[in-house]
Parts: C-alpha cells; sequence; structure tokens
C-alpha cells in the first residue's frame, strides 16, 4: 500500500528515494502535479490497505446479487 501511494495521476510510480538523496532528485523531476494533502494521501493508504489480506486468508463468498 505504501509503494501505491507514490504513484502520479498518470500513474507513473515516483520511486522511494533515500532522505540524503532527495534534494538533488527533486531538482532533476520538476513536480507535474499538484501535491496532495496530508488527509488526502492518509485517505488513500487506508482505501488501498483495506483491499489487501492474507496469503492464507480463504477467497470471501460470493455475493448474492
Amino acid at each position: 500500500a505504501l509503494s501505491l501511494l507514490g504513484r502520479t495521476h498518470q500513474g507513473s510510480v515516483i520511486p522511494w528515494v533515500p532522505l540524503i538523496l532527495a534534494p538533488d532528485w527533486a531538482d532533476q523531476h520538476p513536480e507535474e502535479d499538484p501535491p496532495r494533502t496530508g488527509p488526502e494521501i492518509v485517505g488513500e493508504f487506508f482505501s488501498l490497505i483495506s483491499r489487501l489480506r492474507p496469503a492464507d486468508a480463504p477467497e470471501p463468498p460470493p455475493e448474492d446479487g
């Protein structure tokens, strides 16, 4: 879920960059998307994580119409 938070609106993924390299990386990659607010990021994170389930969890039963 955390890695998916790095997606841009165009669907490309922004790589995780070590903090020490962040200023150089930011200079080389000007912002293309408008920044998101903290509540938007947290909301997206919980939306993504709520879709995950453990690998050994049984499949949910099919929903009836």
